[in-house]
């Protein structure tokens, strides 16, 4: 039978609320992003500890602990904390060789500096200009 012209197969309508197909997929991606994932990372306090802990990551990941979802985004906190540990690092050279700099400039050239992490930078010569 067909339908009158005007009229619904469906004289109800769909419910108040309710949601297609693609809304629900959608919103259960959405609950997934947000979602704590529970998983024991090792401590990450330098950049030699991200090799343990993407060591870890891939280990969860094969043994179904993680899955690849998960693993994508722990190996991004640990890329990003590499990344945030180098940035500091090269913060503290460019200090250091600024110092230096400014030390020969005032004739103190050839001493010893240290830094926090007990690294010795030794100045053998003073840099010259030559016009």
């Amino acid at each position: 039978m067909r339908y009158q012209p005007g009229q619904s197969g469906n004289p109800a309508g769909r419910p108040r609320g309710s949601l297609n197909k693609a809304a629900i997929v959608a919103r259960q991606q959405l609950d997934e992003r947000h979602r704590p994932i529970d998983f024991d990372m090792p401590k990450l306090g330098t950049a030699a500890d991200a090799a343990v802990a993407t060591n870890a990551i891939a280990q969860g990941l094969s043994h179904g602990e993680l899955t690849p979802r998960e693993a994508a985004v722990l190996t991004r906190i640990v890329r990003d904390f590499v990344l945030g540990t180098d940035a500091a690092d090269l913060r503290k050279r460019i200090a250091r060789i600024e110092a230096h700099l400014a030390d020969a400039g005032t004739g103190r050239a050839g001493a010893e500096k240290r830094d926090d992490d007990d690294d010795r930078v030794k100045v053998d010569a003073v840099p010259t200009r030559h016009r």
